[in-house]
């Protein structure tokens, strides 16, 4: 299932404390405790606070611990149940997190970022009618949240009802018309149902409102290698390696595209950067024998398919037995 993120709402960047005369209040901090005021009196608002805190600065162990107390203190806190949940979906706790999201809800029922993100919850382990449910009710009580309909269109993706995800993507970039992985998604799927001019269009529209996102370049290559456009393809795939030179993926899409016009040297050279990324790569081995063997050195070429074929890869299996060879 494509990756989606929960939402949080509200944002505290700083804590204010009264230290006159009269009011002697001290915050102290101790990682190995929670705060505490001077008073002896734990109040759930400052813990709330100190919580959304640590969770801004991505510190989600503390603002547990805060956001913990809190609820302790006032059960009926239904803002500290829901940050709680999203500090535990944040830690890849996405049972605890559901579970702290339906509080905030019997607390809050109208409460539609909690639905919303319930919903992530249940869609990241994969029950996906439990978060099309959640998704449908949060659209239900705003239905101007472009997430909702941006989170429920991946839903349809994954349920393989992808004439459906794209009614929601367009009412996710409608509400929201800079949603720039609206775009990008809703690429994905014209690419999937093969309408290949459609996905170049969103795919750029993705890339003119983020344009330091590799993944936008290098699916927009792709599409042009389909569509046989392998200039294109280059100029996109050298431009996803610019923005994360650590994909392996990427030096393997550029190398094919090398290996398109017949440019082996450089296909052969992408294809070992990929190799040095990534050494279970059985597409690169592959690729980088053929290369080798369109410049005549057959010895390393062997060698390449003996690798992919130890790693499982069927045509390098193929091609060794075909020559009488064993890996």
């Amino acid at each position: 299932m494509r990756k989606v993120k929960a939402v949080m709402s509200g944002n505290i960047n700083s804590l204010y404390y009264r230290n006159t005369e009269k009011h002697k209040c001290r915050l102290a901090y101790n990682r190995s405790r929670i705060y505490r005021v001077d008073s002896g009196c734990y109040m759930a608002t400052v813990c709330y606070g100190l919580g959304v805190a640590c969770y801004n600065k991505g510190d989600y162990e503390m603002a547990v611990a805060y956001f913990t107390k809190a609820t302790k203190l006032n059960p009926r806190f239904a803002k500290a149940f829901f940050h709680r949940g999203l500090s535990y979906g944040k830690k890849g706790q996405q049972y605890r997190a559901i579970v702290d999201f339906s509080s905030a809800i019997a607390i809050k029922p109208d409460d539609y970022k909690a639905y919303y993100n319930r919903g992530i919850g249940y869609s990241k382990i994969e029950m996906v009618n439990r978060a099309k449910l959640d998704f449908d009710k949060a659209i239900e009580l705003a239905p101007a949240y472009a997430e909702a309909y941006f989170s429920r269109g991946d839903l349809y993706i994954f349920k393989k009802e992808v004439d459906m995800a794209i009614i929601d993507y367009d009412k996710a970039i409608m509400l929201n018309p800079d949603y720039a992985l609206a775009y990008y998604h809703r690429g994905i799927t014209y690419y999937e149902k093969g309408e290949t001019d459609a996905a170049i269009i969103d795919y750029n529209k993705a890339i003119e409102l983020k344009p330091n996102h590799a993944d936008f370049y290098c699916n927009l290559g792709a599409v042009y290698g389909i569509k046989g456009n392998y200039e294109q393809a280059t100029i996109n795939f050298t431009k996803a390696i610019e923005l994360n030179p650590n994909s392996a993926i990427d030096y393997l899409n550029l190398a094919s595209a090398y290996t398109m016009v017949n440019d082996y040297n450089n296909a052969v050279s992408n294809y070992t950067k990929a190799i040095e990324l990534d050494s279970f790569l059985q597409e690169a081995y592959v690729g980088r024998g053929h290369g080798y063997l369109s410049n005549g050195d057959k010895n390393r070429a062997v060698a390449d398919f003996k690798v992919a074929a130890q790693l499982g890869h069927s045509e390098a299996q193929k091609i060794l037995c075909d020559n009488d060879c064993q890996y």
